[in-house]
């Protein structure tokens, strides 16, 4: 494996065929969706994403068709996440540390009552 560092990033880990091993952003104030563009990333061992600002709901495909089926650590603690966990991680079986804490997975965004509009 070969690290990299780039200037206000955190580290990206490569293989040597050039497919990236860990990538580890944390507290990077990453907001939005969790990229569906995740699952290209074949040869990943660690996806660390923990206290950013994801929000919505966990991509249902994550572990499907092979996506991310390397997968040893997943850090997403920290982040705004909801709705249900997708039964396709069951798929993730090399897993070994999963970290989804203080998000509100089995709640969704209709358990929220709106304000009024003023």
């Amino acid at each position: 494996q070969h690290a990299l560092w780039l200037p206000g990033w955190k580290l990206i880990s490569c293989w040597s065929d050039g497919y990236v091993a860990e990538l580890r952003w944390p507290d990077m104030g990453l907001s939005g969706s969790l990229p569906p563009e995740l699952l290209l990333l074949r040869g990943l061992r660690v996806l660390n994403l923990s206290r950013n600002k994801f929000v919505g709901t966990f991509p249902g495909v994550f572990g499907s068709a092979g996506g991310l089926a390397e997968l040893r650590e997943l850090d997403l603690s920290r982040n705004m996440l909801m709705g249900p966990l997708p039964a396709s991680m069951r798929a993730l079986r090399k897993l070994q540390k999963l970290d989804l804490s203080y998000n509100m997975f089995g709640v969704s965004y209709y358990d929220y009552p709106c304000s009024p509009v003023r």
